[in-house]
């Protein structure tokens, strides 16, 4: 990314999206450990690992670029056959492939935006915030729960 006089935070007016620009190594590592003190869910943009865009706790020794946030997807309730279970929330994190790259996410903060048709405290939009608690299966989905259930109109929306 450069030297240290590039660092900074870089803002897509577009999709709104925040992104810290690096510049000197350390510099990064000790903003990406405020970060994660604070409970922020971070990913690394320009970095692979293995080959592949599988995200886990060891990819942060070459990072460069990255977010304070990354999208998932809200896929259902934790179930089984006969009934489910809307307190924990099944959601799928961009990035993560495996059972080992979840185990990165567990503890981080989760939250739930959505928009309201009334106005409450001068906004339309409101926020459900949760907590991952552990991964599910094999494939990198995560549990997560919230401070309130999540609605079924958030199925497959952005979380």
């Amino acid at each position: 990314v450069g030297n240290g006089a590039e660092a900074g935070w870089s803002i897509n007016m577009r999709t709104r999206e925040r992104t810290f620009l690096g510049g000197h190594e350390s510099v990064t590592k000790f903003t990406l450990a405020l970060l994660l003190a604070a409970g922020f869910i971070i990913s690394a943009i320009s970095v692979k690992h293995n080959g592949t865009h599988d995200l886990g706790m060891d990819m942060f020794n070459n990072i460069k670029h990255f977010k304070a946030h990354v999208r998932g997807v809200f896929v259902g309730y934790r179930r089984s056959r006969a009934k489910q279970y809307p307190d924990e929330a099944l959601l799928h994190i961009k990035g993560c492939k495996s059972k080992e790259s979840a185990h990165f996410w567990v503890g981080k903060k989760v939250a739930y935006i959505y928009k309201a048709k009334t106005k409450k405290k001068n906004k339309f939009y409101r926020c459900i915030w949760g907590k991952v608690t552990r991964y599910h299966g094999n494939s990198g989905t995560v549990r997560a729960r919230f401070n309130r259930n999540l609605p079924p109109t958030a199925f497959f929306q952005t979380v």
